[in-house]
């Protein structure tokens, strides 16, 4: 290579670099100044018992609807430039472009497998009916059950009926293709995205509409002089701070638990120590006991937070132990999810705002495959594992 041509390469990587900090100083001012407008009109989040109670009864009451495939909410094609939620994310191929055209318009694309694989369209299945037992899960964000256990959701899909119950679903959070914009826009972007999520694993859900981490802690900034740490998020404090969360969460579990009466009820680990992901482990921690007393027959897991299991300097065992557990035993089951393993990959494309599919496929898959091979499955077999509570 001429030394002209390696000057031109690394001023372009040096142009990138100045890009993406530019685009955090960006998002990070525009952040700042939404909020200390905001924080002057809203405490912190909580939701009144009675709002509660009606926004579960409608959406515990949603209807099933048959199987199709169908691309990606809020995506549209212009010639061969593609736009997602207004922003344009680049252009695609002539043939995938035509493809997408035919689907949207009511037709049947000639070429299903392709858009299905570049993450731009999904295949959703019916809402399982008629099955003989439920189970609860409970979910920090929108895309965390299809993340960790979206094998397990579409392969007991015939023992179990699945509803997810998505806690922090007021959100700002957008990924790198995406300039930063109003919450309200990215929080019904995330909730469409979810509806076609549950309808790829055939599940229900219902969301509590509380405030994620990054929104709590921009308001306390905004409200109390706080200063904002790298670790706010990851590895900082899981109080909520407000009596009217706690007391949202605690009484939307228990009115899903009256209403559904599982057989199985699902917690997050923490791994990752994400503190909305923390506040939920933790919780579910503390109502062993009572869920234990008054549903005896119900079985308690808790999940491994996917991506973040798969992280090198995650120690699944220390959040496992009895120890982190204040003294409750776990143990492991293993789940054959080889069969659906593209589902639940679908399930997590279409949380297209979030990631592109490729973000975690390949992640995924190797810790599947890990799984399957320390579980005794045969070569080439995919797995899940959730760790169940012992009596």
């Amino acid at each position: 290579m001429s030394r002209r041509s390696h000057l031109a390469l690394q001023l372009e990587a040096k142009q990138l670099r100045l890009a993406s900090i530019a685009d955090r100083i960006r998002k990070r001012l525009h952040r700042s100044s939404y909020w200390r407008d905001i924080a002057a009109r809203h405490s912190l989040n909580g939701v009144t018992r009675k709002q509660l109670s009606q926004l579960l009864a409608r959406e515990l009451h949603s209807s099933n609807q048959e199987s199709a495939v169908v691309a990606l909410p809020e995506f549209e094609v212009r010639g061969t430039q593609c736009f997602y939620g207004g922003n344009a994310l680049g252009a695609i191929d002539e043939d995938i472009a035509k493809n997408v055209q035919i689907l949207q318009s009511g037709g049947t694309a000639p070429n299903l497998a392709a858009l299905l694989k570049a993450g731009l369209a999904v295949q959703t299945r019916a809402s399982a009916s008629n099955v003989p037992d439920r189970a609860l899960i409970l979910s920090p964000h929108r895309d965390d059950s299809s993340l960790s256990i979206g094998g397990i959701m579409v392969a007991r899909a015939k023992q179990e009926a699945h509803t997810v119950c998505n806690v922090f679903t007021t959100s700002s959070w957008l990924g790198q293709d995406f300039p930063a914009c109003e919450l309200q826009a990215v929080s019904r972007l995330r909730e469409s995205e979810e509806v076609l999520s549950r309808r790829v694993l055939g599940a229900t859900g219902v969301g509590l509409g509380l405030w994620e981490a990054d929104i709590r802690t921009a308001h306390r900034c905004a409200t109390e002089n706080y200063s904002e740490r790298e670790d706010a998020i990851f590895e900082g404090d899981p109080d909520l701070r407000s009596p009217g969360e706690r007391d949202s969460i605690e009484y939307g579990f228990w009115y899903l638990m009256e209403q559904l009466c599982p057989s199985r009820v699902y917690f997050p680990l923490g791994l990752g120590s994400h503190i909305d992901h923390l506040f939920l482990s933790d919780f579910g921690k503390a109502k062993l006991a009572s869920i234990a007393t008054r549903y005896p027959a119900c079985r308690i897991y808790f999940y491994e937070d996917l991506p973040y299991a798969t992280y090198e300097h995650i120690d699944v065992n220390a959040f496992v132990s009895r120890e982190a557990m204040n003294g409750v035993a776990l143990a492991p089951e293993y789940e054959d999810i080889s069969e659906h393993f593209e589902a639940k990959i679908q399930a997590i494309a279409a949380h297209r705002s979030q990631f592109r599919r490729s973000e975690n496929e390949d992640r995924l898959r190797t810790y599947a495959e890990l799984l399957a091979a320390e579980t005794g499955f045969d070569v080439g077999q995919l797995a899940e594992r959730v760790w169940r509570v012992q009596p």
